[in-house]
């Protein structure tokens, strides 16, 4: 189990209540803004988190508190991140090195010790004496390092802007030398708004320089906090926040029941997994990427990059007889993207995909999936990976819920089955037995059986094949969430639509080879050219058309009247063709564009004829 101490806060988990009943509607935008005084956060400065080699900084640092909030509040994944941060107060040119003038390299046998707010005194608490200052013989490490000193490599003003897979939007800042410590957190939904406003500490004293809160010492004068809900045409609503025994308004006392003696029903979900960690966690190493290259990089590139391939193919054959079904493939599948495997009836597709499974040896070639070789180790890989069949592997008696939880019981730490399938639409079937179940109804029981393990790398087979649209888009939604927990999908398809809108990579299969490979758009760049079309009258002056065209383009005449351009339609090419038009006293009727389709360089690369 993992799980976070600010989750189970009980001003925290009272917002997820709100927003779980559905209070304000569906939750369009978050401002989160948190502000650490000049005693907590000047002490990130002091120590080893002061330089970004080693700590990553404050949005790594602080991601699984702040970030994971977010995610846990929206029930939701981050998807595209952007961030500017700055130091601006602490290091050695920062403000406060100007406002305080000439500074010592520590703490220890300054000339301020005892006056300047900034510097502490180790010295004079037992404990951090004997944790500290003692032991700098034994690793060299200074605890009290003089905040407005350099090195200093982290910024101490961050401000980041988030996209949630549900279409909400964070904007979120932290600062790092506030004259109190707290934060707000605004949401604002379809049907009204949610502000909570916390203030931990209401002041800094000067000779605090180490945080109170550390060692049980708090400022409590002047603390407060308040949660405000206010729904569209109705007065301002105070929520009563209820407070426990313990530390974080009793919420620690929650969380350390659910990780020693078991977790129980929560309808909040305060207990996370270890994906939430890496959702979290990566936010804040995108959000440095960010700033550090001015771009906007998704989480599953965050999480993919660097990572070794988690399908890896070299000249792979497989025989049946006399017929080679897979003859010499290559294969590469990064690390926590999607990949779509196409090709028509027959091309070898579904053998290469049984043998990354296991459920086939090959003749010859290299193959590891996740680093192991799928048919001497497939007792290591089976527990890790996931697998959608067409058809077969259920007991046509066995009711689906029943199906599902004798699944997710053969796991460690499997989805909740509930709202798994809830979330797929078997929840009105469930008492259903397989044999009586619509091929509709098959079809997402065996995507539920396949992601129910959590499983790092699952193979999906045809997934919407005979789906409603509804369900559709909710297996499209599923398939997106889990590349953002960093799950590697390889998906099986004959819809070009959707390998266009969830692939991030195509593998084009036939004769038993890949013949093509890139993402959606590097293809659809290499097949032919695009198409302008319109109708005039019938002769026109081709070569003057032509001398008039962008380089690259040609243009002809296919039936009387009837012209088709190529080339790199665009805002450029449709202008030049209506200027010319003009010039020429053409009326120009029924112009229409085509961009060149995933589904074009197919059937050029594979033919147009049909496969048994």
């Amino acid at each position: 189990m993992v799980t976070f101490n600010y989750r189970y806060a009980p001003r925290n988990s009272a917002v997820r209540e709100l927003l779980a009943d559905g209070r304000i509607g569906d939750v369009t935008a978050v401002h989160f803004d948190w502000a650490l005084d000049t005693i907590h956060g000047a002490d990130y400065f002091r120590r080893w988190h002061r330089q970004a080699e080693n700590s990553g900084g404050l949005l790594v640092h602080k991601s699984t508190h702040h970030f994971d909030l977010v995610n846990w509040w929206l029930g939701s994944h981050p998807e595209l991140v952007f961030a500017q941060t700055d130091l601006r107060f602490y290091g050695g040119s920062g403000a406060g090195a100007e406002l305080y003038g000439p500074r010592p390299e520590r703490g220890q046998g300054a000339p301020g010790l005892g006056t300047d707010p900034f510097i502490i005194d180790i010295s004079t608490d037992p404990h951090l004496k004997r944790l500290y200052l003692d032991a700098e013989h034994e690793d060299g490490y200074l605890r009290d390092q003089d905040v407005f000193t350099d090195p200093v490599t982290i910024p101490d003003n961050m401000s980041v802007l988030v996209r949630y897979g549900n279409r909400a939007l964070l904007s979120y800042s932290l600062t790092t030398h506030a004259p109190s410590e707290g934060y707000r957190v605004v949401f604002t939904g379809t049907r009204g708004r949610i502000v909570l406003d916390v203030c931990e500490r209401a002041w800094t004293p000067p000779q605090a320089a180490v945080d109170p809160s550390a060692h049980g010492k708090t400022q409590d004068e002047g603390t407060y906090e308040r949660l405000t809900l206010h729904e569209h045409w109705k007065e301002p609503e105070e929520i009563p926040i209820v407070q426990g025994a313990g530390g974080h308004g009793g919420g620690d006392r929650l969380l350390l029941d659910d990780v020693f003696r078991g977790a129980g029903n929560d309808p909040l979900a305060r207990q996370a997994g270890y994906r939430d960690g890496i959702r979290s966690v990566l936010t804040g190493v995108a959000a440095n990427e960010s700033a550090r290259t001015g771009g906007r990089p998704t989480l599953h590139s965050m999480h993919s990059a660097g990572a070794a391939p988690a399908v890896e193919a070299v000249g792979l054959v497989k025989r049946y007889g006399s017929t080679t079904a897979v003859d010499g493939l290559d294969l590469t599948v990064r690390t926590g993207t999607v990949t779509a495997v196409l090709g028509p009836n027959g091309a070898g597709k579904t053998t290469t995909v049984e043998c990354c499974e296991g459920y086939r040896t090959p003749d010859a070639g290299r193959l590891r999936v996740l680093g192991l070789d799928p048919a001497t180790e497939a007792a290591a890989l089976r527990p890790r990976i996931g697998v959608m069949l067409q058809e077969g592997g259920v007991y046509p008696g066995i009711r689906a819920l029943e199906m599902l939880r004798h699944v997710a019981g053969l796991h460690a730490h499997p989805l909740d089955v509930d709202e798994l399938a809830e979330r797929l639409g078997l929840g009105s079937c469930g008492r259903t037995t397989y044999r009586r179940l619509s091929g509709g109804q098959r079809q997402r029981l065996a995507l539920a059986l396949a992601v129910v393990g959590r499983p790092e790398l699952v193979f999906l087979d045809e997934p919407t094949a005979g789906l409603d649209p509804q369900a559709r888009h909710a297996t499209w939604d599923l398939i997106r969430e889990l590349r953002a927990d960093g799950v590697t999908t390889v998906l099986t398809t004959h819809f070009m639509d959707e390998a266009e809108e969830l692939a991030d990579d195509v593998a084009i299969v036939d004769a038993g080879r890949v013949i093509a490979h890139g993402t959606p758009a590097e293809l659809a760049r290499g097949g032919t050219a695009d198409v302008l079309r319109f109708s005039g009258r019938p002769g026109l002056d081709l070569a003057s058309l032509r001398a008039a065209l962008p380089a690259g383009s040609e243009a002809e005449e296919p039936s009387p009247g009837n012209y088709r351009i190529t080339g790199d339609v665009g805002p450029r090419l449709l202008a030049t063709v209506t200027a010319w038009c003009a010039q020429h006293g053409v009326l120009a009727d029924r112009i229409s564009t085509r961009r060149h389709t995933l589904e074009d360089v197919f059937l050029e690369l594979t033919g147009k004829e049909l496969r048994s």
